[in-house]
């Protein structure tokens, strides 16, 4: 089900990036790609997600023997269920942001709207190979001006959203632990694990909004995040 708190959270994400899209921002090493956060974390942040996610999975799992009520409908908070639920929205990172039968669904779109010009540092004409792919087309000193939805805006929002879920079922299957007790305390890492990298994620977010895409590519990014989002919560749960 959709509720109020995902309805809000979802909200906060959609004014995250359309706050830091009109913002001016002074330049600074947050600007540069290869800045630290993005090369260690951002760069492997669906394999910090994954790591994360399935840490407290196990947790809350190893934490809770004998304890485990009966689930709700559209609440399950059993194993499988989560990790069934973390397998769903990684094969759609999978075929939206890296591999789909080919390139990915992002590439073939950017690939599709665009077309390879002469850069600044071109010397010499583009011939018909160069013409042919975004990676050709830069090797011969082109540019490829295709429409790039932003895979940072749908990579972090995934994350974030995903790291949400994980948080309230953590803390649904561990709701009969003893306060205090050691298995209490694993449960409490594991979600403050999460949380970290949850504002992390957003941490990213905004600079991706300040500094990286332009409007309507980041706007796109985060649609199709937040589509996926609301058919995952509406319909297969």
């Amino acid at each position: 089900m959709f509720t109020k708190t995902r309805i809000r959270l979802l909200v906060f994400y959609v004014l995250t990036v359309l706050i830091g899209s009109i913002v001016t921002p002074p330049q600074t090493w947050l600007a540069n790609k290869r800045n630290l956060l993005n090369v260690v974390f951002a760069k492997f942040a669906w394999g910090w997600t994954t790591l994360v996610i399935v840490a407290a999975i196990a947790v809350s799992s190893f934490a809770r023997p004998g304890q485990q009520s009966p689930p709700q409908s559209g609440t399950s908070t059993t194993t499988l269920h989560r990790l069934a639920l973390h397998t769903r929205t990684t094969l759609f990172w999978i075929i939206t942001t890296q591999y789909f039968l080919g390139p990915p669904l992002l590439d073939r779109v950017y690939m599709a709207t665009g077309s390879c010009v002469a850069g600044e540092d071109s010397l010499v004409a583009l011939d018909a190979a160069a013409l042919a792919s975004p990676k050709m087309c830069k090797r011969a000193g082109g540019e490829w001006s295709g429409f790039d939805i932003s895979g940072h805006c749908l990579l972090l929002i995934l994350a974030g959203v995903s790291i949400h879920e994980q948080v309230r079922m953590s803390k649904k299957a561990t709701k009969l632990l003893r306060e205090g007790s050691v298995e209490k305390r694993y449960v409490d890492w594991s979600v403050a694990a999460l949380r970290f990298f949850q504002s992390l994620w957003w941490i990213m977010l905004v600079t991706t909004a300040l500094y990286f895409h332009d409007i309507p590519e980041l706007y796109s990014g985060t649609t199709l995040a937040g589509l996926y989002w609301a058919a995952e919560y509406a319909f297969l749960l």
